[in-house]
């Protein structure tokens, strides 16, 4: 999923220049988290040709934290090597929820819950 790729880019890039938390915190704030399984229709959204509202823009940049806060928290509870197996079973074909529940012994919803306890507890 484009999210996933994108959270995992995003986190190493942070290692670099880290990443501006203002809009998780507003959203947060505001009850207006992008779910999991939202993620990758919001990233569709910069598929078109035309030009993005600023609401979709903003959206989309959302999606990019999301993503993020998300991946760190995979990669802080679990290993490396969960992420590795993640990624081969997605490449094999497996959709995300099947390669989250193999992997990390998750369903989505119980990924976005843990994900949401974790932003509320480390991002306010």
């Amino acid at each position: 999923p484009i999210w996933l790729n994108e959270g995992l880019a995003e986190y190493e890039e942070s290692k670099i220049k880290p990443v501006e938390l203002g809009r998780l915190k507003t959203a947060l704030k505001n009850n207006s988290l992008i779910g999991i399984s939202s993620l990758d229709q919001t990233f569709s959204l910069m598929n078109g040709r035309r030009q993005q509202t600023q609401e979709e823009q903003d959206l989309i940049a959302l999606a990019y934290v999301v993503s993020y806060t998300i991946a760190k928290y995979i990669l802080h509870r679990f290993t490396r090597a969960h992420i590795q197996q993640l990624l081969r079973r997605l490449r094999e074909g497996a959709s995300i929820n099947e390669a989250l529940k193999r992997e990390l012994y998750l369903s989505a919803e119980q990924l976005q819950k843990q994900w949401i306890e974790y932003i509320q507890s480390n991002y306010r």
